[in-house]
C-alpha cells in the first residue's frame, strides 16, 4: 500500500513538473461565458512568434468578416498561445500517393506539434502528429477552450 501511494505521488509530481506554460496573446475578448477559440502556432521559431500573432489576427479578422460569424462575433474570445518550435515550417515526407512528383522538396522539420504534409496519402493535407503535446499545451494554458485551431508556418 505504501509503495503504491509513493508511486502515485511520484507520478503526479512528475506530471505537474512537466506542465509548461507559454505566453498568450488575446486577439479578441468579449468577456466570460463565451466560446473560447484557441489558436496554436506550429513551425514558428522564437523570432517568428510576432508573425504568428499577426497571422492569428489576420485569420480572426477574416473569420469575423463573413456570415454567419460576423453577426456572432460578440459571442467569441480568441486566444493565441505562442509556442516556439525548434525549426521553422512543416515536414514534407514526400509520401503522398495523390501526386506523381512532390511539389515541394522532401524535408523533416523539428516543429513543436509535429505538423507534416502528405498525411493519409494526400499531398496537401497537413496534420499535427504530436497530439499529446497539443492536449498538454491546451490543458496547461487555457483549459477552458471550446475549439482549437493550429496555424502552421508554411
Amino acid at each position: 500500500m505504501r509503495t503504491t501511494l509513493l508511486t502515485l505521488l511520484f507520478l503526479i509530481s512528475s506530471l505537474m513538473s512537466s506542465a509548461q506554460t507559454f505566453d498568450i496573446d488575446t486577439t479578441l475578448y468579449n468577456g466570460n461565458n463565451r466560446i473560447n477559440v484557441v489558436i496554436l502556432g506550429d513551425g514558428y521559431i522564437l523570432s517568428e512568434l510576432p508573425k504568428l500573432v499577426s497571422d492569428a489576427t489576420n485569420f480572426s479578422n477574416y473569420f469575423f468578416s463573413i456570415s454567419p460569424y460576423k453577426e456572432y462575433k460578440d459571442y467569441f474570445n480568441i486566444f493565441t498561445i505562442k509556442v516556439p518550435s525548434n525549426e521553422s515550417g512543416a515536414s514534407h515526407p514526400g509520401t503522398a500517393t495523390d501526386v506523381t512528383e512532390p511539389d515541394h522538396p522532401i524535408s523533416s522539420v523539428d516543429n513543436y506539434f509535429g505538423s507534416t504534409f502528405d498525411q493519409h496519402g494526400i499531398h496537401r493535407l497537413i496534420v499535427p502528429t504530436k497530439l499529446n503535446e497539443v492536449t498538454n499545451v491546451l490543458a496547461n494554458n487555457i483549459p477552458t477552450y471550446n475549439q482549437v485551431l493550429i496555424l502552421v508556418n508554411t
